[in-house]
């Protein structure tokens, strides 16, 4: 593993047409993930280790905070993270970045 993948990493993948959980590994332990989804329906969430797992802070397009989502959200996992159906629109791409 280099220098970057021990400090961030990226990914995207494209939902399901009935959206399920997807787990990202690491390798490590996120403190901060970033997502976002360019659709019509375009939302920036953030997931802070701060927070309540299966959680996240959803803004819409424009940077005004929509809510804050308290389940299906960002979930750390031992070896990265799992984003909940909550974190993704249906058949569309989400892309992704975790800090540490």
């Amino acid at each position: 593993m280099n220098y970057a993948d021990q400090v961030q990493k990226t990914g995207s993948f494209t939902s399901a047409a009935t959206p399920v959980a997807v787990t990202n590994t690491l390798g490590w332990v996120p403190r901060h993930v970033r997502f976002y989804c360019a659709d019509t329906n375009v939302f920036l969430g953030e997931w802070y280790d701060t927070m309540a797992d299966a959680s996240f802070v959803k803004s819409l397009a424009g940077g005004a905070v929509q809510a804050l989502i308290a389940a299906a959200g960002v979930t750390p996992t031992a070896n990265g993270f799992t984003m909940g159906t909550a974190t993704q629109v249906t058949t569309k791409v989400t892309h992704w970045v975790a800090s540490r």
